[in-house]
């Protein structure tokens, strides 16, 4: 079974979600945003991400800030 980010990056993530991301990202603030099913909550003062599944709210996964916004970075380049 894939998890919860890796999904969300393979099936939610375009140009229009990278743009939102890294604006967020570069503003440092808490923020959560919603992208068809998967709710991503950005904490810069705790430093994580959170990407958790609408449909089931026990699929969660937090992930260090700077490894999440190093994953949007890449997948934008390509």
């Amino acid at each position: 079974m894939m998890t919860v980010v890796t999904e969300f990056f393979q099936n939610e993530f375009n140009e229009h979600v990278a743009s939102v991301l890294r604006r967020e990202l570069d503003a440092g603030r808490q923020v959560e945003l919603t992208f068809n099913v998967f709710n991503v909550r950005l904490d810069p003062q705790m430093g994580v991400v959170t990407v958790q599944d609408e449909l089931d709210p026990n699929r969660c996964e937090a992930l260090d800030l700077a490894e999440f916004a190093g994953m949007v970075e890449e997948r934008s380049r390509r």
